[in-house]
C-alpha cells in the first residue's frame, strides 16, 4: 500500500512475514470466510508483477466480509515483515492494485525494519480524518487532517529530532496560511517561505528515499 505523499499536499494547497493471527484490527474482524494466499506481487514503485521480486511487495488475501468486501495485508518481499495491518478494499481489481483508490477502512503501514510508518483512515477510497506519518526512529513527521480526500485543517510538520518545522492550514486542498520554523526554531520569514516550501518537500522525498533503501 503506497504512502500518502507532502509533495502531493505542498502541490495541491499551491495551485504507505508476520503472522496475521496477533494483528485482529477493526478490518480483521470483519472476515466472515477467511483465506490465506498471496493474491499479487509487486515491484518497488507499486507497478504489478507476475512473480516474486527482492525488493517489491506481495499481498495476502486473508479474507472476504459479509458484504463481499476484501481484507488483505502487504508484506514486503525480502523478508516477510508486515508493510501493512489487514485492511479492506471494495472490489476483486483492487487486490493486484497498489494503491488506495479502492480502500475503505483505517490504513497503518511500517517502514521494512518494522517502525511504524503511516495510520490514516480512508473512506471508499478518500482520506478522512486525521492521517500521521512517522519517521523511521519513531517520531512524527507530519500530521495531517481531511475532508473526504481534501486536505482542510491545520496539517503540522516536524523534523527528525521532533521539534516543529511548520504549522500549515487548509481549506478543500486550498493553502491559505503557513507557520514555519527552522531547525533552530527561528521563525521563517514571509519572503523566505516558497523557499521553505521546498525544505518541507526535501523532508518527504528524503523519507521516501529511505522507504525505498530499507525495503531493498
Amino acid at each position: 500500500m503506497k504512502t500518502w505523499m507532502l509533495v502531493v499536499a505542498v502541490a495541491m494547497g499551491l495551485a504507505a512475514c508476520s503472522s496475521t493471527s496477533s494483528m485482529h484490527n477493526d478490518a480483521y474482524r470483519q472476515i466472515a470466510v477467511k483465506q490465506e494466499e498471496v493474491v499479487a506481487h509487486f515491484n518497488l514503485d507499486g507497478s504489478v508483477t507476475n512473480q516474486k521480486v527482492a525488493n517489491g511487495y506481495y499481498r495476502k488475501l486473508l479474507g472476504t466480509t459479509t458484504d463481499n468486501h476484501f481484507i488483505v495485508q502487504d508484506f514486503y518481499s525480502r523478508n516477510d515483515q508486515k508493510q501493512s495491518d489487514p485492511l479492506k478494499v471494495t472490489n476483486k481489481e483492487a487486490l493486484q492494485v497498489f494503491d488506495n483508490q479502492h480502500t475503505d477502512s483505517e490504513v497503518t503501514l511500517y517502514y521494512a525494519n518494522g517502525a511504524r510508518l503511516e495510520n490514516s483512515l480512508y473512506d471508499k477510497g478518500k482520506l478522512v480524518g486525521s492521517s500521521t506519518a512517522y519517521y523511521p526512529n519513531g517520531t512524527v513527521f507530519h500530521v495531517n487532517q481531511f475532508d473526504q480526500g481534501m486536505l482542510h485543517g491545520r496539517s503540522q510538520y516536524f523534523y527528525s529530532d521532533g521539534k516543529l518545522a511548520a504549522n500549515l492550514e487548509y481549506v478543500s486542498n486550498r493553502l491559505v496560511n503557513v507557520e514555519g520554523w527552522s531547525e533552530a526554531q527561528q521563525p521563517i520569514v514571509v519572503a523566505d517561505m516558497p523557499k521553505f516550501l521546498q525544505v518541507l518537500q526535501k523532508l518527504d522525498q528524503q523519507n521516501q528515499l529511505e522507504i525505498m533503501r530499507l525495503a531493498q
